[in-house]
């Protein structure tokens, strides 16, 4: 595993999280990240315990904007 390369991903994942695209919506911004994490264990960049993780701020900031909060500021230490 390449440690920049898993750096990019994780990059790249975090930016979905935090700045989806204008018009998507909360269930498309957690199958994109599901996706991602998926997508970054099977190949190899990340393990199995940080795909967990990341599904589960996923999952966190999901839960957030469908109740209507939409600041999800309490997860951002997650």
């Amino acid at each position: 595993m390449n440690r920049n390369e898993k750096n990019e991903a994780l990059t790249a994942w975090r930016q979905v999280l935090d700045s989806p695209e204008i018009r998507m919506a909360a269930a498309d911004q957690y199958e994109e990240l599901v996706r991602l994490a998926d997508n970054y264990q099977r190949g190899g960049l990340i393990g199995e315990e940080e795909r967990n993780a990341l599904i589960f701020e996923a999952t966190n900031r999901y839960a957030c904007l469908v109740t209507g909060n939409r600041e999800c500021s309490q997860f951002d230490d997650v």
